[in-house]
């Protein structure tokens, strides 16, 4: 067949392989062994508008870095990676990823044996500071700007967490979305256990969160640290009622749905306390929860810095400086 007039077509094949031991003692980490693996293609045809394929596979790592508290054990994984970049005047431009998977929210075991074996993820266990998580299971894909961690499942607490987790990674429009359910998390003591679901949507740039969580079992000790949290001056007359009425019972039900950096809390108790009737609790501000607990960790990732930070333009004379009538 002939050349297309003007076409300039290109693709570039390669692998990229490193055994971890490498790394081993290193300011990377204390330790690290297993192999990673990446195949990769680009291509392009007007050397304008490029297609990147490409699939880190890992092999038997381990890796542990005692600066930021992290260790991960016996991961295993192929995670596939489809990027189209656009070449422009500006830079260039990530294309955003298509729709969502209608099966993320499915457990692991229940869909990965129908599936190809081309995108999963495993590890025994993954420590994260304080917290472990693990074993883990679950199906982690890169696409555009879109992270998305499907049929997720991992142990923590001595319960399992199942679900989905999405992440939007766009300029001045990321977003965060969780969908799943914890069943038998523990809390301080062993017999504390927690029962729920949840379904979120969060905005790191603007720290905008909605959606809904519902405990369907839980202790006293999960509801009084909650309670704590929303009002820990003990200023709200309701919480105060209920702080007053859990001696006397025990929780059997929450709802809570935040929207517009509100939350309506619905709360049922049983035994003694049941008796009393409890209003639903509207729009407690959860604003100040976002500011300390989750600005911290997001606003060095997301955030931009404010517009009166930035440098005076040359037009602008400085205050510093005299003019020449002076």
């Amino acid at each position: 067949a002939a050349a297309i007039y003007g076409r300039e077509a290109r693709a570039l094949t390669g692998t990229f392989e490193q055994d971890l031991m490498a790394f081993s003692g290193t300011s990377f980490a204390r330790r690290a062994r297993g192999t990673l693996r990446v195949p990769m293609t680009i291509e392009s045809g007007d050397l304008s508008t490029f297609r990147v394929s490409a699939r880190v596979e890992a092999h038997d790592v381990y890796y542990v870095d005692v600066t930021n508290g992290i260790a991960i054990e016996a991961l295993e994984g192929e995670i596939p990676i489809v990027e189209v970049i656009t070449l422009g005047e500006d830079g260039y431009v990530i294309q955003a990823s298509g729709s969502a998977n209608p099966l993320g929210r499915a457990r692991f075991p229940d869909v990965q044996p129908f599936l190809e074996r081309d995108a999963f993820i495993s590890a025994t266990r993954i420590m994260l500071a304080d917290q472990v998580l693990g074993p883990l299971a679950g199906n982690l894909r890169v696409e555009g700007t879109t992270v998305a961690l499907d049929r997720l499942q991992v142990g923590y607490r001595g319960g399992v967490v199942t679900g989905q987790l999405e992440a939007d990674l766009r300029p001045s429009a990321a977003y965060v979305t969780m969908r799943g359910n914890a069943t038998g998390v523990r809390g301080r003591e062993d017999e504390d256990l927690l029962d729920a679901n949840f379904a979120l949507r969060f905005a790191p740039e603007t720290l905008a969160l909605d959606g809904s969580l519902q405990l369907v079992r839980m202790s006293k000790s999960h509801l009084e640290a909650l309670l704590d949290v929303l009002d820990p001056y003990r200023e709200d007359t309701d919480i105060n009622m209920i702080r007053a009425l859990l001696p006397f019972g025990y929780p059997r039900f929450l709802r809570a749905r935040v929207q517009d950096g509100l939350m309506d809390l619905e709360l049922r108790l049983g035994g003694i306390a049941g008796v009393a009737s409890i209003q639903d609790i509207r729009a407690i501000p959860i604003s100040p929860l976002l500011d300390d607990y989750v600005a911290p960790i997001v606003d060095p990732l997301f955030r931009l810095p404010p517009r009166d930070e930035a440098e005076p333009s040359e037009a602008e004379p400085s205050e510093a400086e005299p003019s020449e009538a002076e």
